[in-house]
């Protein structure tokens, strides 16, 4: 397997699923509550996306907590990156 170079490679991202990551993208991954990082709020969302229902702002709100616990891993000099698991 070839190394990145320290440039992470995102995974290809179903066409049906553009949307959502394209609404992640504009709301951005995590608020900040000026105590900290926090997950996206649904009132941002429900803002940025009018047009989605309870299950798709369930959805960018998971997303940002996912983002939020992946960007932990690099506080814990033990932690194994999740792709790496898929390695070894």
């Amino acid at each position: 397997m070839q190394k990145s170079g320290g440039k992470g490679r995102l995974p290809a991202v179903d066409p049906a699923a553009s949307d959502y990551l394209a609404l992640f993208m504009r709301v951005g991954p995590a608020h900040s509550s000026g105590m900290g990082l926090s997950p996206v709020p649904y009132s941002e969302i429900a803002l940025a996306a009018p047009w989605a229902d309870e299950t798709e702002r369930n959805l960018i709100r998971d997303m940002s907590a996912s983002y939020l616990e992946g960007t932990s891993f690099g506080e814990d000099p033990f932690a194994m990156h999740p792709m790496s698991q898929a390695e070894a």
